[in-house]
């Protein structure tokens, strides 16, 4: 194999023996095999496609050390992956895992993990030693219940746990106390617990259903104390209401209920941060709804949109006049790609 020796580099390669070395890569990602680093400094972000039987050794990663096995159709994680203890942010989106093992939990400085788009039915309690972790994407997997092992994320911000079969909400919920951002469009839920108004930092949260199996029945007679009552969807969420503890929320800023076509309380007045309420376009009355009044100084958006339209809605750079709107994740973009994202300065 090939040694080098203190030298300050721009890329890397394979079958090579680094000692000493500085690097400053440019931000591309780079799939190598069967290197070693001893005592290298890697000054800008590491972004790698492949690692298979590379070995770090008393390495410093002063910004971002991820990896990128998306769309590779695998069956189970390379076992390489678990001795990257140093590792930030992992993408596993787009295969085929069944499981996750339990030595992720060895993965303990890990700040993003995206498994989305897998056949997982539950995550190992050995999540709960993933300390550091503040994103999470578990997006169109077969799970039926909530993770408990979640529960125990105090640093998570970001969680995305849309299009699965989730029916209820743990109460242990409310130990995420870091939570900003909450996904939960198109499951199987039929309530909220009270427990999600005890979310302080909750900042965004989406309980929309984003595809419609039929064009829903309108009604503009509103009883009193409530807003906009339709016929629940036959599949996706089924929320008839929100709990009263919801509208406690200090900082919920943006809140998307669209397709499920719930009654309102005339409570979501108390929202006194809410900046964004997304409706579904063929059920919101318009100017003059009770919801309007009630928040005269929210953008009520009537949309029925793609999740990826919503989240380039959100982040428009001129948001709709008097909105108010600005982006809040708490990374900056927070999108599916963890291995890209960026803390905000």
């Amino acid at each position: 194999m090939k040694k080098i020796v203190k030298k300050v580099l721009h890329d890397v390669h394979s079958k090579t023996v680094y000692y000493g070395c500085t690097f400053y890569l440019p931000l591309k990602k780079y799939a190598i095999q069967h290197a070693y680093f001893e005592n290298c400094s890697f000054r800008e972000d590491a972004l790698f496609a492949d690692l298979e039987g590379c070995q770090f050794e008393n390495c410093n990663f002063s910004r971002r050390f991820a990896l990128d096995l998306s769309h590779q159709e695998l069956l189970q994680i390379p076992q390489y992956v678990f001795s990257l203890t140093k590792l930030k942010a992992l993408d596993l989106s787009y295969n085929s895992l069944s499981s996750i093992p339990p030595q992720i939990g060895v993965l303990s400085n890990l700040e993003g993990l995206n498994v989305s788009r897998n056949y997982l039915q539950t995550l190992p309690q050995e999540i709960d030693k993933l300390s550091n972790l503040r994103v999470l994407w578990l997006v169109a997997n077969k799970m039926k219940e909530f993770p408990q092992s979640i529960c125990a994320l105090k640093k998570l911000q970001y969680l995305n746990i849309s299009n699965n079969t989730v029916q209820t909400l743990p109460c242990g919920i409310q130990n995420l106390q870091a939570l900003s951002i909450l996904e939960l469009e198109f499951n199987y839920l039929q309530n909220l617990p009270p427990q999600i108004g005890q979310l302080s930092s909750l900042r965004k949260l989406s309980i929309s259903n984003k595809q419609q199996s039929e064009r829903p029945k309108m009604s503009y007679l509103t009883p009193p104390g409530k807003i906009n009552i339709y016929d629940p969807p036959k599949v996706g969420n089924k929320l008839k209401t929100l709990p009263q503890e919801l509208f406690t929320l200090p900082r919920l800023e943006f809140l998307d209920v669209s397709g499920t076509y719930m009654t309102i309380p005339t409570d979501v007045e108390q929202l006194k941060s809410l900046r964004f309420l997304i409706v579904d376009s063929r059920v919101y009355p318009g100017e003059n709804s009770v919801i309007h009044k009630l928040l005269p100084n929210t953008f009520i958006k009537p949309i029925s949109i793609t999740p990826w339209e919503f989240d380039r809605a959100i982040k428009m750079d001129n948001p709709p006049r008097g909105s108010n709107i600005h982006y809040c994740s708490p990374l900056k973009p927070c999108g599916e790609d963890v291995c890209t994202y960026r803390r905000n300065s």
